[in-house]
């Protein structure tokens, strides 16, 4: 060990989300390095008309530029992207490489958008995977791969110490895709307690849309039609044709759910009372835009955020869910529109046993799901080590 490289500085590309920041950086940090952070934005592409192609030169130069600030400052040890092909060039990929930094991409998306590191896959030391989903592609061509999953920040004091906002019912935190929708509508109309808190509940209009998306499809064709149907084969035809398909006008339906049931959104400060209070945290793993199917599913952030911050949690099943909890001993599990209704009322009505599981959860997610546990994972599998400062993170 006396020899092995500790991982001091690093640079951070992300978008300028929510999660990310409360997440990614804020774990980076509390590993005792000195981080450096560049966002490309609030969502994980970017613009492809004239401006967004200036932007996305501009970003990139200053990538480089910061990457070599750091390294004169007494070495760039490592990169570590949240990015996709689509924001970064080749010439900043080999630049970082250049500075002798090992360079890690974190792909959390790899059910929906596993094939958009594939030119970037090329210049990287190691992927980490957000779920298996077509992992064996990149296996295949001798690229490095972690399993590396979600994970998250417990609770400070403060923030274990406020006062639950006590919820004798189901409450779902997040936002409102189509067979979420179709779930909870059909919750309320049975007559659950329900509460919905989230950003874009009260939206009226269509989604935007990506600023030149025409040519973002052409590159698209271009880069990855070929590997995309190597892989997927007549699924992708299907998943093709029905987005040729007139897009529904509305994107939410708030005006179909009782009144007091969407509370709109939350503060940062209410997150934690509103979990710990709440009988039954709902989570979904289901991702597609399809509000009739119950596939595809992936495990995401919430599995590991609810259960660490004490909360109860009861979360649609997904073959992942197993590697990282005990099913029904530290998570409780659904599995189809049809049987969720029936699993919050026997949830309901079983306090103690809701107690129990939360308890069991919040002792696994604090022992092996913080973003640390899984930071050092990344640094052995690199042969580095992390700061000596660093711990398993803040907890009651």
């Amino acid at each position: 060990m006396a020899n092995t490289k500790t991982i001091q500085r690093i640079l951070l590309l992300t978008c300028d989300t929510a999660w990310m920041n409360s997440h990614l950086v804020r774990g980076w940090r509390m590993t005792g390095a000195e981080v450096t952070v560049e966002h490309y934005g609030t969502n994980m592409g970017r613009g492809w008309d004239a401006a967004g192609e200036r932007t996305h030169r501009e970003r990139n130069a200053r990538w480089r530029r910061a990457a070599s600030e750091i390294d004169a400052r007494g070495g760039l040890d490592l990169v570590f992207m949240v990015a996709l092909d689509d924001v970064l060039e080749n010439e900043t990929l080999a630049h970082f490489k250049s500075l002798g930094a090992k360079l890690v991409l974190y792909q959390a998306d790899m059910l929906a958008q596993w094939y958009k590191v594939i030119r970037s896959s090329r210049f990287v030391d190691l992927i980490c995977l957000g779920s298996q989903d077509h992992a064996d592609y990149y296996r295949k061509r001798g690229v490095r791969l972690l399993n590396f999953g979600f994970a998250a920040i417990p609770p400070t004091k403060e923030e274990w110490n406020a006062p639950p906002i006590a919820y004798e019912g189901v409450l779902f935190t997040g936002s409102p895709w189509p067979y979420r929708q179709r779930v909870l509508r059909g919750m309320a109309e049975a007559g659950l307690p329900l509460r919905i808190f989230g950003h874009n509940w009260d939206r009226t209009g269509s989604w935007p849309k990506t600023p030149g998306g025409w040519r973002k499809t052409a590159h698209d064709i271009r880069a990855y039609m070929l590997p995309r149907l190597l892989e997927e084969g007549p699924q992708l035809v299907g998943q093709l044709a029905r987005r040729l398909l007139p897009a529904e006008r509305d994107a939410v339906r708030s005006d179909a759910f009782p009144p007091g049931v969407i509370q709109g959104t939350y503060g940062d400060d209410q997150i934690v009372p509103l979990v710990r209070g709440a009988a039954i945290n709902l989570g979904f793993t289901q991702i597609g835009l399809d509000a009739a199917s119950e596939y595809p599913r992936m495990i995401r952030l919430r599995e590991f955020e609810i259960p660490m911050m004490g909360g109860f949690y009861l979360t649609q099943n997904c073959p992942e869910l197993s590697r990282y909890f005990e099913i029904g001993r530290e998570i409780a599990v659904w599995e189809t529109a049809q049987d969720v209704q029936e699993r919050c009322r026997h949830y309901l009505a079983r306090p103690d046993e809701r107690a129990r599981i939360a308890e069991a959860g919040r002792r696994r997610a604090l022992n092996n799901h913080t973003w640390t546990h899984r930071f050092q994972l990344m640094a052995d599998e690199l042969g580095m080590r992390l700061p000596t400062s660093a711990g398993a993170g803040a907890g009651a």
